[in-house]
């Protein structure tokens, strides 16, 4: 009953938003009435993207992510992730660990980065992780979380590096190395009778756990 009151709520609350932006100044109604606003002027969502909404859009895209990414840093940085703590004003943000520590998300970011023209954030946390970071953790770790949000950033952000020296001159290849010793110490996972990697492993001594996705 609540999921359905719920439910029913979240509805009338978008169809109200998107009444109340079909009556901004500008904005088509009716069939015509397929776009968004954006920096204060409407774009229709038919025919060509413009070149002007496209910049804007890039530039939307790039916002979203500093922001996420600057509060990570700030309140985050280095545990796993950002946790609002369960306090009555809900305004105090706390990192929190799920992997064993090792900064996942500045790693998952890594290519990200790159992406978005923030190659000056890109050169000091590649910096950082060549210094600070270690997988040699008696933690237990989520197999597929680190395979594709570690062991695939720092590949893909090695390669990226690698053939664009100019972004980084100096790099020395740092992230292959984490790369290589983050893969060796997840391979007994995939080392099963059954050929399923299992869930979780342990990173120091390789055991492995069996628990359920």
């Amino acid at each position: 009953m609540r999921t359905a009151l719920l439910s029913g709520l979240l509805v009338t609350v978008l169809w109200w938003v998107s009444a109340e932006n079909s009556q901004q100044a500008g904005a088509p109604t009716g069939r015509e009435a397929s776009g968004r606003f954006f920096g204060g002027r409407w774009f229709p969502r038919e025919g060509r993207v413009s070149d002007e909404e496209l910049q804007a859009l890039r530039e939307e895209a790039r916002s979203m992510f500093d922001f996420g990414f600057h509060n990570y840093l700030q309140h985050g940085f280095p545990k796993a992730s950002l946790l609002a703590d369960h306090s009555p004003s809900w305004a105090v943000l706390l990192g929190h660990d799920s992997q064993g520590g090792v900064a996942i998300t500045l790693i998952d970011a890594l290519d990200t980065l790159l992406v978005m023209d923030r190659e000056e954030h890109l050169v000091s946390a590649v910096h950082w992780l060549d210094i600070n970071l270690s997988f040699d953790l008696d933690a237990r770790v989520h197999v597929f979380e680190l395979t594709i949000r570690a062991l695939g950033s720092l590949l893909s952000t090695h390669v990226l590096l690698a053939n664009n020296l100019v972004i980084m001159p100096e790099y020395n290849s740092c992230l292959l190395r984490l790369a290589t010793e983050l893969g060796d110490r997840l391979l007994p996972a995939f080392n099963t009778p059954h050929g399923i990697p299992l869930s979780w492993v342990n990173l120091r001594n390789v055991r492995i756990t069996f628990y359920a996705l």
